[in-house]
């Protein structure tokens, strides 16, 4: 005989009924209703949903309601699987020439502001090859360029010292973690 949740029983019943949406509210407030297996993607999704009845609303405070629609249309178009990892390190700078055009054009589609959001906001919800496919535009965008083309790009003035990286490193530090 083995124990079951409640929660267990209801996501059994949502999902016998066909009542298979969560509701996600952004940081603005807006409510946006997504299929339930997008828990199969978001390891944060998928902690609430162990945890709370899935019939309550999912806070997503840090992310804004066109950052989320935005990975949520990542979400459904991979119908809530994840693709394949991508190849490390890159084979080239050129993301079509790893990415598919569906996931290309996605990550091209933003401009710098929007594509911290979304790498932001898949990291929050954690869903790893949406985080993987946004910094790897990132890096494409500084592959095989110099320190001084960069700095002009972005126009950074500042130099970079050692106090400046360990700030960084704290301000971001899943940028900086291993992989394997």
């Amino acid at each position: 005989r083995s124990l079951v949740s409640l929660n267990q029983i209801h996501i059994f019943k949502m999902a016998e009924s066909g009542d298979d949406k969560i509701t996600l509210v952004s940081k603005d407030g807006e409510k946006i209703a997504v299929e339930a297996k997008i828990k199969e993607m978001s390891g944060l999704v998928k902690n609430i949903l162990e945890d709370q009845d899935p019939t309550e609303d999912i806070n997503v405070e840090s992310i804004d309601s066109a950052t989320l629609k935005s990975v949520v249309s990542y979400c459904e178009h991979h119908n809530y699987t994840n693709p394949e990892p991508l190849r490390k390190p890159l084979p080239s700078n050129k993301l079509e020439d790893f990415l598919d055009a569906w996931d290309n054009e996605f990550v091209t589609g933003f401009d710098d502001d929007g594509l911290l959001n979304v790498v932001n906001a898949a990291n929050f919800l954690d869903i790893k090859p949406l985080v993987d496919i946004c910094l790897a535009k990132i890096a494409c965008m500084f592959k095989g360029k110099s320190i001084e083309d960069l700095r002009k790009e972005y126009q950074i003035e500042q130099e970079f010292t050692p106090e400046l990286e360990e700030e960084i490193k704290k301000e971001y530090p899943w940028a900086f973690e291993d992989d394997e």
